[in-house]
């Protein structure tokens, strides 16, 4: 069956195109768009238009809408942060998007507990297999799927000037910082220990999706 993740940023991809093949048997059926923010489900439902066409939410009505017509036998994953929006709500909004749109595709939302962050944060290890030197009492201090300004602390962990001095540059050179995180962490990350459990939620949805299970591959850690 063909799995088609929706995913909210490049980083977020780059991470998920390192860790997606550790949870299936083959990946020639996992097909990635990534998108450029988040965004907000629009009034209606209705897709946005000019630069809201990479945004996730703002598009995701059509997409869903467009996926369920195609007659292509699939799952569609999207993938997200959760920011600072109660989980609750926002997943009945999510939900009550998708039963409206597109009811007979199989739909399953995983969401990032703060942010992206979170899912390295669970792997201490790996954040220090890729950064040695990583403050570790940054690193000791935070709470895991916690709403705390998780890119931020990651940052402070592991760049010099921490987030200040990445918000002192301007954009991109945040998004760029997280790019190379889920490049040079993600690879490292021991799948099957993490502490984050809305990362252990993704994988479980994706493992279930392949038909696959804890130790399967092999190339859990």
């Amino acid at each position: 069956m063909r799995i088609q993740f929706l995913v909210e940023d490049q980083s977020g991809t780059q991470a998920l195109k390192a860790l997606v093949p550790r949870l299936v048997r083959s990946t020639d059926q996992c097909y990635f768009k990534p998108f450029y923010g988040i965004g907000a489900i629009p009034r209606g439902l209705k897709p946005g238009s000019g630069a809201v066409k990479t945004l996730l939410l703002d598009e995701l009505p059509r997409i869903l809408r467009g996926l369920a017509l195609s007659g292509v036998d699939m799952s569609v994953v999207v993938v997200c942060d959760l920011d600072e929006r109660k989980e609750r709500l926002f997943r009945r909004e999510l939900n009550d998007l998708w039963q409206r749109e597109a009811r007979r595709l199989d739909v399953h939302f995983c969401l990032a507990v703060e942010e992206t962050e979170a899912w390295y944060l669970g792997d201490i290890a790996a954040i220090k297999a890729a950064y040695p030197n990583a403050k570790d009492a940054v690193l000791a201090a935070y709470k895991q799927d916690s709403i705390c300004g998780t890119w931020e602390l990651l940052a402070d962990a592991i760049v010099k000037g921490g987030h200040t001095e990445l918000n002192r540059r301007g954009w991109p050179a945040p998004g760029e910082a997280k790019f190379e995180w889920a490049s040079r962490i993600a690879p490292l990350m021991n799948i099957d220990a993490s502490k984050s459990p809305s990362f252990v939620a993704f994988c479980q949805t994706v493992r279930t999706l392949a038909g696959t299970s804890v130790g399967d591959l092999g190339l859990n850690s």
